[in-house]
């Protein structure tokens, strides 16, 4: 950023990337940001007919809100957008912010049964794997069955344990699609790509179709070339600025995801992703909402 060379992608969701207006900024992040994860988990929990006996209404509007984030920079990070969220739509006051350590098991035991006395009819873990591992784990054991939502970090089989019979529902937000006909096309253009790299042996392409950071990888080489291309379309010379120039110019596609706009200046990467829900029968995220905005969550 201080030296001006373009940076796309960056493999982090740090608020530190976080400007609404920051005109030729070279970085460029398009993994989102622990910000905007957390604002959609709220909108999630805010706007969706997830609760109930049938699972088809909505959180009430005086119900309680219970979260549960790490001190840690990717905990306090999310919880500053769910703190955002709440605030935009007016019910802040009916969230309940509760840190906890997941080395700490016996203070976590008592900060969830404390949740669980407040009536808190849903939870959001704002943490990474190794805190929500804990987190789920702890929840289980008081006995929580209220809705659960979490960041897209955690959407993976390795963030549960597939031991436990989850009384609760456990929904997380997800930014790469490989489940819509669009993701499932997109997700065809990835493995060829892999398949046809003469320079990788049949072992690595097989590790590198099956791995998500080959896929982030991937994602972020091609708006990488967008940029490039926009910039050849133009006409112009190739510098640092056309280049930057370029790629605000108009929102670019994601690979198997939404959109990112750096249009204005923007750099909050993606701030669209769809809805996953835990299916411990299979050990499996499956899909229960596709990929929107904040705007298309809250209707």
């Amino acid at each position: 950023r201080e030296a001006g060379i373009p940076m796309v992608y960056a493999a982090t969701g740090t608020n530190a990337l976080y400007t609404e207006r920051s005109p030729l900024d070279p970085v460029m992040p398009v993994q989102p940001i622990y910000l905007t994860d957390g604002r959609i988990m709220t909108a999630r929990a805010l706007n969706e007919p997830l609760f109930g006996t049938n699972k088809d209404q909505l959180l009430g509007a005086n119900d309680k809100v219970g979260v549960l984030y790490t001190t840690a920079a990717d905990g306090t990070s999310i919880r500053e957008g769910i703190e955002i969220e709440a605030k935009t739509q007016g019910v802040n006051d009916n969230f309940i912010y509760a840190s906890f350590s997941a080395t700490e098991p016996a203070t976590l035991t008592s900060t969830v049964q404390s949740l669980q006395s407040a009536g808190v009819k849903a939870i959001i873990v704002a943490s990474n794997q190794a805190g929500f591992k804990a987190a789920i784990a702890t929840m289980d054991q008081v006995g929580v069955v209220v809705p659960t939502f979490t960041s897209y970090v955690n959407a993976d089989p390795t963030a549960v344990d597939a031991a436990i019979d989850y009384e609760f529902d456990i929904y997380t937000n997800a930014w790469v699609d490989i489940v819509s006909e669009a993701g499932q096309a997109d997700l065809t253009l990835f493995v060829t790509a892999i398949n046809n790299a003469s320079f990788l042996s049949p072992e690595e392409k097989t590790a590198y179709v099956a791995n998500s950071f080959s896929i982030a990888g991937y994602i972020a080489a091609i708006n990488f070339i967008d940029g490039l291309k926009r910039v050849e379309e133009s006409g112009k010379e190739l510098t640092w600025e056309s280049f930057i120039k370029a790629m605000e110019s108009a929102p670019l596609n994601i690979p198997m995801g939404g959109t990112v706009d750096f249009s204005d200046g923007k750099r909050w990467g993606i701030d669209s992703m769809s809805l996953l829900k835990y299916n411990p029968s299979t050990d499996i995220f499956e899909q229960v909402k596709p990929i929107e905005t904040l705007t298309e969550i809250r209707g």
